[in-house]
């Protein structure tokens, strides 16, 4: 499924939900813009998307040279793919990375593999191409790190688990934050929150140590990367952290009943309630992700 149609939405305190044209897997990604005396674009989506972000831009009525920095929460394709492109329209923003995934964007090799490796040999069809960010316009961050716009200040905050490169945003203005996939997707039909476990990288006790910390900043609303802002966040956070160890057990039980993959992801499906025969890229990401996990810890543990 492809989204068709740009929207734009003015959400609060000078936030706006840019929700481009571009792949719906696993649900659209949402860029945000972050107004202010300089601008702040939150997540690019992958390339197809980018053309769309920019009109977005525009419709809002800022001026593209206003825009001075474009934060992806990660490196993933829906996430940062459009990162190079956009840098190439906007050659004096800076590309805020964190540390562990700045040379996956500056030389994207590895990240094209991992793409592979996720969405098929055939994903430029899907997403567009991975172009690289220049070195020059390389913004590394770690944790604490702030960006500020103005009257307003952006904090980073390292939350790996989904990625080592994960990191999620603190905006001082909103009491909000820009959660990346560090706290699960809200389905937008009943608003269960189901956990990212990217294959083979995904860590669920750095996940559960990341909920924690974002937890203690009791932020008032979360923008996600996938299906838009929700208010009330601390229940979001608290049922996040719930999801993740739900869908542990269940993959786990499957693991330990000598089950194959395939088996497990019926598992899953019953769960979420999915009748359909076809498995989707996520779903496969997810069960791949939880089984390397346990796999690793296992092998640590022998």
């Amino acid at each position: 499924m492809v989204v068709e149609k740009l929207t734009v939405t003015k959400l609060v305190k000078d936030i706006y939900l840019i929700q481009p044209p571009g792949p719906d897997v696993p649900g659209p990604t949402s860029a945000y813009l972050v107004k202010d005396e300089q601008c702040a674009l939150v997540e690019t989506g992958p390339e197809m998307s980018a053309e769309g972000i920019l009109e977005g831009i525009k419709q809002i009525g800022v001026e593209i040279q206003f825009v001075s920095y474009i934060v992806p929460t990660h490196v993933h394709i829906d996430h940062a793919g459009g990162a190079g492109y956009l840098a190439q329209k906007m050659p004096w923003a800076q590309v805020v990375v964190h540390s562990a995934g700045s040379r996956h964007i500056i030389d994207p090799t590895a990240l094209i593999a991992g793409t592979k490796l996720a969405f098929g040999e055939d994903f430029v069809k899907q997403f567009g191409s991975i172009l690289p960010v220049p070195e020059r316009q390389i913004m590394e961050v770690k944790d604490d790190d702030e960006i500020k716009l103005g009257k307003r200040t952006l904090r980073i905050i390292y939350t790996p688990g989904h990625a080592i490169h994960h990191f999620a945003i603190y905006d001082d203005k909103s009491n909000g934050l820009f959660c990346g996939e560090s706290l699960g997707i809200p389905r937008p039909e009943d608003d269960l929150v189901v956990p990212v476990a990217s294959l083979p990288i995904f860590d669920m006790d750095a996940a559960l140590e990341s909920i924690d910390k974002m937890e203690k900043l009791a932020p008032e609303v979360l923008f996600y990367s996938h299906n838009g802002m929700r208010k009330n966040a601390l229940k979001y956070i608290r049922e996040a952290r719930e999801q993740i160890k739900v869908f542990a057990d269940i993959i786990w039980q499957g693991m330990q009943a000598g089950e194959d993959p395939r088996q497990i992801k019926q598992r899953v499906k019953k769960y979420l309630g999915v009748d359909s025969p076809e498995e989707s890229s996520d779903l496969n990401l997810l069960v791949g992700g939880y089984m390397a996990y346990f796999l690793k810890k296992a092998k640590k543990e022998s």
